[in-house]
C-alpha cells in the first residue's frame, strides 16, 4: 500500500458517521461531512455608509467543513453560496487536499 493509499483509507475514517462525521442538507442534497464550528468573529464597521455591518445584534458566524470531494460535481468556488440545513453561508475559500474539500464559509448569525 503506498501513501496515496493510505491517505484514501483514512478518508473513510474521518468522514464516517461512525467518528467525525454526520448527515447535513447541503444544497437540497443528503451528504456525510464534518463541519467545524470553532471560529466566530463579530462584525467589523467598514465605514459609515456600510450599513449591513453596522446591524445591532450580528455577527459574522464562519465555520469549517470537510467533506468528500467525490460528493461535489463542481469544487465550491469563492463568493459562492452554500446552503447546509437551512442555514444560508457564503464560501470564503475551498482547498482540495487529498480527496478531501476543505470549505471555508461564513454566515451571518444573530
Amino acid at each position: 500500500m503506498n501513501f496515496k493509499d493510505q491517505i484514501a483509507t483514512d478518508l473513510t475514517v474521518f468522514i464516517n458517521p461512525n467518528e467525525f462525521g454526520d448527515f447535513h442538507n447541503v444544497d437540497g442534497r443528503r451528504l456525510l461531512i464534518v463541519i467545524s464550528k470553532d471560529a466566530t468573529t463579530g462584525r467589523q464597521r467598514k465605514n459609515s455608509s456600510d450599513h449591513y455591518s453596522m446591524s445591532e445584534g450580528i455577527h459574522t458566524g464562519t465555520i469549517k467543513v470537510y467533506a468528500n470531494a467525490s460528493d461535489f460535481p463542481d469544487i465550491p468556488a469563492a463568493d459562492s453560496f452554500m446552503e447546509i440545513d437551512g442555514e444560508l453561508y457564503r464560501v470564503v475559500d475551498c482547498d482540495n487536499q487529498m480527496g478531501v474539500l476543505v470549505i471555508d464559509l461564513e454566515g451571518n448569525q444573530t
